[in-house]
């Protein structure tokens, strides 16, 4: 999984040479999943196999902030599920695509600026995030590909 495919100089290159050094090595064929932000309309990268999302970085519904301050951002948890799970109804892919939901999520403990938070968290909120993520990778994916993922499950300062 690369996080940030776009700080790698020659991403596709890269893959490449993962690719041929894991067959040379032994290892076989690799699965590479790339993060595609899909708020932001990335590019894909050509030379992954799949690409995922990555909760909380949505920045893009502006009407679930709740305030701003400078250069963070601050939502309403329930606000940005109800539109998450709107998303994911019309989202499609070329490449198969993995969905990412988050706990409350608040990383202003070690972020002086440009942190967020969401705020009014509910165990309700959670359920209906994930079971859009998983009504979508049914219908998206065969059974032995379903996978999902929760960002900062334990992570004492973000989830």
């Amino acid at each position: 999984m690369i996080y940030n495919p776009s700080a790698i100089p020659n991403v596709s290159s890269t893959i490449r040479a993962w690719r041929k050094e894991a067959i040379k090595q032994g290892i076989g064929e690799i699965y590479v999943m790339t993060r595609n932000l899909i708020l932001d309309n990335q590019i894909p990268v050509k030379e992954c196999d799949a690409e995922f999302d990555f909760a909380p970085l949505q920045k893009g519904f502006s009407s679930c902030v709740i305030s701003g301050v400078d250069d963070s951002y601050i939502f309403d948890y329930n606000h940005t599920v109800e539109e998450m799970r709107n998303l994911y109804y019309h989202h499609k892919s070329d490449k198969p695509f993995y969905y990412t939901s988050t706990m409350g999520w608040d990383n202003s403990p070690r972020r002086k600026s440009g942190f967020t938070i969401f705020h009014h968290y509910t165990l309700k909120g959670f359920y209906e995030w994930n079971r859009a993520i998983i009504q979508k990778t049914r219908k998206t994916h065969p059974k032995d590909k379903r996978f999902m993922f929760v960002n900062a499950w334990n992570e004492w300062c973000e989830g």
